[in-house]
This record gives structure tokens, sequence and C-alpha cells, in this order.
């Protein structure tokens, strides 16, 4: 006579009994510690493990079940009764096909995120029509007017830069805003708005110099920066759910998708991307490419100064604001502008080598 020990659960309880499984080549039967034997039909028997090195439940083709902790029993069970082999013992026996198979599954998520999700991205980013465009950079630069202030360059000095820019390239929209603690810089908000900060307009010795910042942001604009960005973090959103199925926490980031993206956009593979088109777009308006590179050492410069004054206490950022960037993203101790850019020496060596083309 074999035996297993575990606990007996009769009729769908949740409170369980201490029971002996036992069977022979004639019986089987669960005999429980108060004396209870109720006897198994062995044509309805089916031993589940759900993972290995987990519990196995024997199933009796009603609502009982018994449920033990000794697996080596249970294999015993399933030789003297011919029943199919369970999870943890199919696991063990093809552990190299389960290792592969995990394999397999690592390399496709990462080829998905190295390949799939940015072609997929950067396609659907020029289908989109100009007047959704529209719309997502209005909703940004309403979100980043919460952080900006009104620009005080007088109205017809902007619309001589407006002017200025668009005969060199049009794009829908030109806005100016006093960034304050945000310094020197210009932003795309989509294909259809960029915007510069009076701090920029007031770094730069010369037009030119801003038609060198018009230029780049308009190759974000062109190329559909931000839109591949929403696009990308939309397909991963996508992808966590279907791992994790946690749809609640994916709608919470819905939530914040857009601004999250455009902060998150100017990756630097876009940035180079931008470089090139700015450096493309000097030439072909007879204007040196070392204008891009001259702007970039100041804006450099700019931000450093700045990073210093706020991690020594002055600056323009709020004394009341933190100085962690983990705990005030508004007021970061390493300016986004150095943390998401390639490196200005390296970019200004790319447009010298562009002069020698």
């Amino acid at each position: 006579m074999n035996e297993l020990r575990g606990v007996w659960f009769e009729g769908g309880l949740s409170r369980g009994s201490p029971a002996r499984l036992r069977w022979s080549a004639a019986a089987i039967a669960v005999i429980t510690d108060e004396g209870q034997m109720v006897r198994v039909d062995r044509d309805k028997i089916q031993a589940l493990s759900p993972l290995p090195g987990t519990p196995t439940r024997i199933a009796f083709g009603g609502r009982e079940s018994f449920v033990t902790d000794d697996g080596h029993g249970v294999e015993r069970l399933r030789e003297a009764l011919a029943l199919a082999p369970g999870l943890a013992s199919r696991v063990e026996r093809h552990m190299p096909a389960v290792i592969a198979a995990a394999a397999l599954v690592v390399a496709m998520l990462a080829a998905i995120a190295l390949w799939g999700v940015p072609t997929l991205a950067g396609r659907l980013a020029l289908t989109v029509p100009e007047e959704v465009s529209a719309q997502v950079s209005q909703a940004l630069m309403s979100q980043l007017d919460f952080f900006l202030e009104p620009s005080g360059i007088p109205p017809p000095r902007q619309r001589e830069l407006e002017r200025y820019f668009q005969s060199h390239g049009e794009i829908e929209t030109i806005v100016f805003r006093e960034a304050g603690r945000f310094g020197a810089n210009a932003v795309t908000l989509g294909a259809t708005m960029i915007a510069f900060s009076d701090e920029l307009v007031e770094l730069a010795e010369s037009d030119e110099e801003l038609l060198a910042v018009y230029f780049h942001e308009l190759g974000h604009a062109r190329l559909r920066h931000v839109e591949q960005n929403v696009f990308r973090a939309a397909a991963w959103l996508v992808l966590i759910t279907m791992l994790t199925g946690d749809i609640g926490a994916v709608g919470e980031m819905l939530v914040g998708l857009p601004l999250s993206a455009e902060l998150a956009a100017n990756s630097r593979a876009f940035e180079r991307e931008a470089d090139a088109y700015a450096v493309d777009r000097l030439i072909e308006a007879g204007l040196s490419p070392m204008l891009l590179a001259d702007i970039l050492r100041k804006l450099e410069a700019h931000h450093q100064r700045r990073g210093s004054e706020n991690s020594a206490g002055g600056g323009d950022a709020d004394p009341s604001a933190g100085t962690d960037s983990r705990e005030n993203p508004v007021s970061p101790s390493l300016p986004d502008y150095l943390a998401t850019h390639p490196p200005t020496s390296e970019r200004i060596a790319y447009i010298r080598s562009r002069m020698n083309d």
C-alpha cells in the first residue's frame, strides 16, 4: 500500500482536513486523520501541478480535492495509475527547450524594442494629419505655460523674427515665452509649433544664430520627432499591458503621455538628425554651418553657468524649490538640455566635418 500525506478539501470548502491518500492495484481512498474514509474512482483522478516546486492538487472529478507537497509521492502515483506527467516533470525533462524558449522571447522583445517600435513609430508619425499635430502642439503648450511666463520681447521684434524665420522655411506657429528657471532654449512642440525663450533671443549675438536654432527645431518638426515619441510611448504601454495585464496603471500613464513624451523627445539620435537638417538648410541659405556651432557653445556655457548658480543657491531658481532633480523635476540640478543632447564637442565636430564636404 502506497500513501501520500496532505490536506483533504471536501465539497469545495476552503478549510481542509489533514489526511492520507492511499492506493493499491485494487483501490484508491482518502483517509482523514479523524477516521473518515472516501473511496475514489481511479478513472476520474487528475494530478494538477501549476508550477514546478509548488504543491500538487489531486482532483477527483467533483468538488473534492487533495493537496500535497510530496512531489516524489505524486510521481509514484502517476506511474502507478499511468497518469499524464505534471508540468514540473515536463519542465524538468525539457529544460533545454524551456531555456531556449525563454531566450527566444527575450530576443524577440529586444528586437521589438530596438527596431520594431522605432520603425513603426517613424512610419505612423508621418501619417498624422497636421490638424492632429496642431492639437498636440496646443496641448503641450498649454501644459508648459504652467511653468512659463508671457514673453517680454516687444511684439514688433517678435513679428520681425517670425517673418525672418518663416522666409527660410514655414511652420504654422512660432511663439515666444519667458522661460525663467529653464533658461535659454527652444523647443519643438510637434509638426506645427516651435517655441523660443526670451533668454535664447537675448543670448544670441545675431539673427543668423537664431536662424540656426530655428533650422534645428524645424528639423524636429519636419521629421515628426515629437509624434514619433508619442507613438513609441504608446507602443510601449501596449506591450507592458500585454505582458503585465495592469490596465489601470497604463491608464494613469496615458493621462500624462503628451507632456512626458515631449520632455523626453530630444533624444540624442533625434538631436543628431536635427543638427544634420540644420546644417543642410544653412548651406542652402548661403550661411556658414558654424553659426550653429557658435550658438551651441553659448547654450552650453549658459546652462553650465545656471547649473552652478542653482546648485549654489543662486540664479533664477525658486528658493523654496528642492535642488534634487528627483524631488523637483521642474528645477533640476542638471539641466535637461545637457542630459538629453549629445556632447556639444561631438556636435561641433560633426558641423566642422560638414564644412569640409
